[in-house]
């Protein structure tokens, strides 16, 4: 590798800089991701860390030159072809050095010139480094194949993060309901069934979302209408309310269960960017193909990974999220603020358990807090990477970039990796809520799913006064919250008792019902 060309791109100044061993030789200005930093392919992110140069493309090509798969397609006429980010000019492929950004060459991370060049200066792209056409000229003039690049992560806070949930939120229908509404009555009861369940916590969201869908199997018409539906059933407010938020330095990011092609048009007319929802598949005729499985908010907590890649990426001042379900309250302990909706369903475990209320977007007083100045530092995101790392070496630092740091994904955990008080309360939660619904399991349950060993799990819950649940408790007993357990913990055991108590409820009308069949019969 040559060590006579350096190049160093910085987060916080959007600049390139080009030295040798003598110093500075060029600067220029660049544009990285609108989405911040990451590691995560198919998160628009730039990574971060140590690089080399591992291919010149386009030497040979005349300025404006248009790149697809890094074969040149055609000119690039300015003024033209705005909406789309096109590779131009030249480019520098870029290959990671560090254990973090090992994907880099697949995930197709160049420098690269841009036919945005009003945006350079500014983050805008979608996760390459982008530059002006003429400086992408003269850059590539310079340097040379192995010739390595530094990307360092921001140390600045940099705006506010408004996190919105779609479903009875934005938008006065839930989407899978809608779905199902348009395969016949009986196949919607069943489906809203399920969806009530869910958001009131009495079942599993990643045991939800494949019963449903394996119901509906929607094709693309039906998709269209309800995406159309999602528009038409907006709720007062919500556009007044994002054009607040924005004159004020909040970015508005909607984070949904529901699925993205459906929430995307309704994004649009509201003038935000960013969808965070589960990826819908049709295939070439139309017809139903799947979903993204794997996707966060198909499971429970799985908001929460998102708030957290979003906080770790951005690193914002301050942030928020409004919605009417559980796996919205769930995020609580992510965000400065939570706030509660019920203008469209009040649900009481969502309301008894969020500090802040309102029934109306166009409520003054959500403007009022997120302007106020009342804010828990202590849930502030930390630094990405140590600003004590040396110059040229990032190897071996583990920065909360691209998967949330508590990821609830059934991988292997990085051995000697360090949980956090909340990563330790949350998985202790899991554990005292499969043991109250099961009986026992929750140690081994939880191994599996969070891939740490179960002495380690037995250790916090005995440090935290928990139950492990290893002595056969009937199936229906509830594990014992200790007094300073978390916050997903109780609720976990909240909404198991209220799922007990429906349960039982039930049952008791079918033996009334008995009774009183056998006592006529006398």
């Amino acid at each position: 590798m040559s060590n006579l060309i350096h190049l160093e791109v910085s987060i916080d100044e959007q600049r390139l800089d080009v030295s040798n061993r003598q110093g500075l030789i060029r600067s220029y200005a660049v544009s990285t991701g609108k989405k911040g930093v990451g590691f995560r392919e198919g998160s628009y992110r730039t990574p971060v860390g140590r690089f080399r140069i591992s291919e010149k493309i386009g030497g040979d090509q005349p300025r404006h030159t248009i790149f697809k798969q890094r074969v040149p397609v055609g000119i690039w006429k300015k003024g033209t072809r705005k909406d789309e980010d096109l590779v131009l000019t030249r480019i520098l492929r870029l290959e990671g050095l560090d254990p973090e950004n090992a994907n880099t060459m697949e995930r197709f991370i160049y420098i690269h010139g841009t036919n945005h060049e009003g945006l350079v200066g500014q983050p805008a792209g979608l996760g390459c480094v982008r530059l002006g056409n003429a400086d992408m000229e003269d850059l590539y003039d310079r340097v040379s194949e192995g010739d390595e690049v530094i990307i360092r992560p921001p140390s600045r806070h940099r705006g506010n993060l408004m996190f919105f949930d779609c479903d009875s939120t934005l938008s006065s229908i839930e989407g899978i309901d809608e779905l199902a509404r348009a395969r016949g009555p009986e196949v919607y009861a069943k489906v809203v069934a399920l969806t009530d369940a869910a958001m009131n916590g009495e079942i599993p969201l990643d045991e939800v979302f494949p019963r449903r869908m394996e119901i509906i199997r929607p094709d693309r018409k039906t998709c269209e209408d309800v995406a159309a539906q999602y528009i038409s059933t907006m709720m007062p407010g919500a556009v007044e309310l994002i054009r607040k938020l924005k004159r004020r330095g909040w970015m508005p990011i909607i984070v949904s269960g529901g699925f993205a092609p459906l929430i995307e048009p309704l994004a649009k007319h509201l003038g935000i960017d960013f969808v965070e929802a589960v990826p819908l598949h049709l295939d070439e005729d139309g017809n139903y193909a799947g979903y993204g499985r794997d996707y966060p908010t198909t499971r429970n907590l799985g908001k929460n990974e998102i708030i957290r890649e979003w906080k770790a990426a951005l690193r914002p001042v301050r942030t928020a999220m409004m919605g009417d379900g559980i796996s919205d309250l769930e995020t609580k302990p992510d965000v400065d603020w939570f706030i509660g909706f019920g203008g469209v369903v009040e649900r009481a475990l969502v309301k008894g358990g969020a500090e802040h209320w309102v029934t109306d977007l166009a409520d003054e007083a959500i403007i009022r807090l997120l302007t106020s100045k009342d804010i828990d530092v202590g849930k502030r995101t930390g630094e990405i990477i140590s600003k004590k790392m040396t110059k040229f070496n990032l190897r071996g630092r583990k920065p909360a970039l691209g998967s949330a740091p508590m990821s609830t994904s059934a991988k292997k955990a990085t051995k000697g990796k360090r949980y956090t008080a909340e990563e330790k309360n949350d998985i202790t939660g899991f554990v005292q809520k499969y043991n109250a619904e099961n009986g026992r399991g929750g140690q081994s349950a939880a191994s599996k799913k969070y891939g740490i060993s179960q002495l380690t799990i037995a250790s916090w819950l005995k440090s935290a006064g928990a139950p492990a649940g290893k002595r056969g408790r009937k199936p229906g007993a509830v594990a014992k919250t200790s007094k300073g357990g978390s916050f997903s913990a109780k609720l976990g055991a909240l909404s198991s008792l209220a799922s007990q108590i429906d349960k039982a409820e039930a049952e008791l009308l079918k033996l009334k019902a008995k009774f009183k069949a056998l006592k006529a019969g006398l």
